[in-house]
């Protein structure tokens, strides 16, 4: 047992490594047999990793730990939850999670140096008063932030994935997130992000038995390699993007992927641009894929929309009825043009369709509400029907429409 006032500083060694090494730690704390440690004055690990029984090994309910010189902790496949406070050093500090443990910091995390997050497993944030101003280095695992948890304005070196997952809680979140890894938006109370993101990585919304929703409000940027909502069998995914807000996806834009869920992106404002260079077919990077074995669903009332196409519900008539609803804003289509399966609809209740390429449409428009069609000087040609009792105006700068179907147009 460790005694005393004048609080703990160890030196250990250890593997700081971003893989990790074995589960071994040079220290550790406590025994194990209910004799916990009583000194007070706070713990310092100043290098190596410490690993610990429980959290009477910390001693005094009072102590914090900081972390400095990169030293850190280890769990060490234990699966714990730590409620000690954590101050990281200008000098930065470690936490490793071996193989497949879960680590959960329910304390609270301030300072200003960074964060080496190495190894495997799930490292858990709960605590909404966390003010830590560094950097998290995810060189290995999971970073997990539940819905009343915090951040506070630390920026994120994302080399792995971060989740923010559902306890019940609603967040809100501006930090700063790059790096070749991805993000998970997996809280069904709601997630609302305002912050700067630039990923190589996929960005997946709803992939847990939960479903997810995330809001997209003023001032988010966000580039991303992938975009996917509903990712798992009956799991939804829904966005909502609000004005203020840029977002760009570099690769696949998809609604709806996986069976029995029904997804449902809503943009409100702000500018979406699909930028990924188009194979053959509709499920190809830079297209709006609505639907491929669930229902996708795309609400547009403002903003802009740029993309090379529309796919919708593309592999079958799945369940549901996938839709692009275009009552407001703009939406600019490349060569692709608009196409997909019968079951599916493509609705114009207001917004502006305009051209970037000659392009061909084979699904049929429904009028809903008076719209204009911008060809922009290039060809158009409507293969589906035209319905609906509504007008859609042609702009005076608009190239040649060209109906050519064997239906009618009404």
């Amino acid at each position: 047992m460790l005694a005393g006032t004048g609080g703990l500083t160890i030196n250990a060694h250890g593997n700081l490594s971003s893989s990790g090494g074995g589960s071994g730690a040079q220290f550790r704390l406590g025994n194990g047999n209910g004799n916990g440690n009583t000194f007070s004055g706070g713990l310092t690990i100043g290098g190596g990793l410490v690993s610990w029984t429980d959290d009477a090994s910390f001693g005094d309910a009072s102590n914090a730990i900081t972390l400095a010189n990169l030293g850190g902790l280890l769990d060490a496949n234990q699966s714990q939850t730590l409620s000690r406070d954590l101050v990281i050093d200008a000098t930065g500090g470690t936490i490793r999670t071996y193989g497949n443990s879960t680590l959960t910091l329910a304390g609270q995390i301030s300072g200003a140096g960074d964060i080496n997050r190495t190894d495997g497993g799930t490292l858990i944030v709960t605590n909404a008063a966390n003010t830590h101003s560094g950097t998290w280095n995810l060189q290995g695992g999971i970073l997990r932030v539940n819905g009343g948890g915090s951040l506070g304005t630390a920026s994120i070196n994302n080399g792995t994935r971060v989740d923010f997952f559902n306890d019940g809680t609603a967040g809100t979140y501006t930090n700063g997130i790059s790096g070749a890894g991805g993000i998970r938006f997996e809280s069904v109370a709601g997630t609302t992000y305002a912050g700067t993101i630039n990923i190589t990585g996929n960005l997946q919304v709803g992939d847990v038995t939960n479903g997810a929703a995330v809001t997209f409000a003023s001032g988010a940027d966000v580039t991303a390699g992938n975009l996917w909502l509903g990712e798992s069998g009956s799991v939804a995914g829904n966005v909502t993007q609000e004005a203020g807000t840029t977002i760009e996806v570099t690769n696949q834009f998809r609604v709806g992927h996986w069976p029995n869920n029904t997804s449902t992106y809503t943009m409100t404002g702000g500018s979406l641009t699909l930028s990924g260079t188009p194979g053959s077919g509709f499920e190809t990077p830079g297209v709006v894929i609505l639907g491929i074995d669930g229902t996708g669903i795309f609400n547009q009332t403002g903003g802009t929309v740029t993309a090379a196409g529309v796919g919708l519900d593309l592999r079958s008539n799945t369940g549901g009825t996938d839709q692009y609803n275009l009552d407001g804003g703009t939406l600019i289509l490349g060569s692709k043009g608009i196409g997909g399966n019968s079951s599916s609809e493509f609705n114009l209740g207001g917004g502006t369709l305009q051209a970037s390429a000659d392009f061909t449409s084979t699904k049929a428009w429904n009028l809903v509400a008076d719209s204009v069609l911008d060809a922009a000087g290039y060809a158009v040609t409507q293969q589906g029907d035209i319905t609906g009792s509504a007008n859609l105006q042609l702009t005076a700068a608009t190239g040649p429409l060209t109906l050519d179907t064997s239906g009618t147009q009404s």
